[in-house]
């Protein structure tokens, strides 16, 4: 393949050579759009690294499922929420027009804050550490939006300044869209055919970067929640900047400051100083992995009757149960956590309270999320 050939190929996919309105085929008299079949690729990639790492770190094989319906469901109505608050044009009419998704606007952002939401709930009913399902959630945050973006570009959006320089249209600084979304901020007219500044391929290539330095890191995580940080302060990094670039900016009421690129430099700023406070933890033995996977996990003491580890991290090295549950038969009995006592003696004041300050104590820890 000649350089020319290279260069004829590129151009029908990213040059004039190209045209097309998005839609990938009918099924059943309805179309299906690039943009649908591209997300639902980055959900799937996305949840197959989920179930490896959960297998990897030891959890129940259920959890990246869970973690991907409660996500989802929050971070589709969030980021369409987001989009339309913060929406320049302000171009929606009616209910319909609010739900319709088929044509893109879907905010990054609204969805992050939708996908917390969801994976809290998930962590309450899973009972495990919100920071631990973070953790496990970044990497495939960051390959999602890697193929996000080129559902934008499907769909002509989320594109940058005017590209008039003919020695600057080429792919991968430039891109030629016959049909951009959207209008001029400048003019308020609606954009026409030309070159822009490929802006969704530079976040796509940058979150895949992000994807990948989170997944070779993770071998040696300090501390539960660290990876998620990265994440958010790698990203917020590169939005701060190619969010000033970007055309269909969505704004702050009445002003012209960029939303998106004014909450990924403060998310820069908060992130960067959680991730050194937590190294200095680290460092004190005060912070540690609280699953298997990286060299700096400490596995917990082997179970045994008088040391039981459970499933949520909580270590009772010292012989008490994380959660010491009462059982009733013709009297009450619970099990005791001072030194000497019966386990199956009859339930007393004093045991029954030891009982309940050390319950408190482990939930403690698996609520103390970073």
């Amino acid at each position: 393949m000649t350089l020319l050939s290279i260069s004829s190929f590129f151009n029908d996919i990213f040059g004039t050579g190209r045209s097309f309105d998005g839609v990938a085929f009918e099924l059943f008299g309805r179309n299906i759009y690039w943009y649908g079949i591209i997300i639902a690729a980055g959900v799937l990639v996305g949840f197959l690294i989920a179930t490896h790492d959960v297998k990897r770190r030891g959890l129940p094989s259920d959890l990246s499922t869970d973690m991907v319906i409660w996500a989802m469901i929050f971070a589709i109505v969030f980021a369409r929420l987001y989009y339309v608050i913060f929406d320049p044009n302000h171009h929606f009419t009616t209910f319909w027009e609010i739900i319709k998704i088929s044509d893109g606007g879907l905010a990054i952002y609204g969805g992050i804050i939708g996908g917390i939401i969801g994976l809290f709930i998930c962590s309450r009913i899973k009972k495990k550490k919100l920071s631990l399902l973070f953790d496990i959630a970044a990497p495939c945050l960051a390959i999602g939006q890697a193929f996000g973006r080129w559902g934008n570009f499907m769909n002509q959006e989320a594109f940058g300044n005017p590209v008039t320089n003919p020695a600057l249209q080429w792919f991968p600084y430039a891109v030629y869209f016959n049909n951009p979304k959207g209008s001029s901020p400048v003019t308020g007219l609606p954009f026409e055919a030309g070159w822009y500044q490929a802006t969704f391929f530079y976040e796509s290539l940058w979150c895949l970067l992000i994807c990948v330095f989170i997944l070779i890191y993770r071998k040696r995580q300090r501390f539960s929640g660290e990876l998620a940080l990265w994440y958010f302060f790698l990203y917020g990094l590169e939005r701060t900047f190619v969010e000033l670039l970007r055309q269909d900016q969505l704004k702050l009421w009445n002003t012209d400051i960029p939303v998106s690129s004014l909450l990924s430099a403060v998310l820069v700023i908060v992130s960067a100083v959680l991730l050194v406070l937590g190294h200095i933890k680290a460092r004190q033995g005060k912070l540690a992995p609280c699953t298997p996977g990286s060299v700096y996990y400490t596995a917990p003491p082997e179970i045994s009757p008088d040391n039981v580890q459970d499933a949520s991290g909580c270590d009772n090295s010292d012989g008490c149960g994380c959660a010491a549950e009462a059982e009733s038969t013709a009297g009450a009995e619970t099990d005791a956590c001072s030194e000497g006592a019966d386990p199956h003696a009859a339930d007393t004041g004093s045991s029954d309270s030891a009982g309940a300050e050390e319950e408190k104590d482990c939930n403690k820890s698996e609520e103390d999320d970073i």
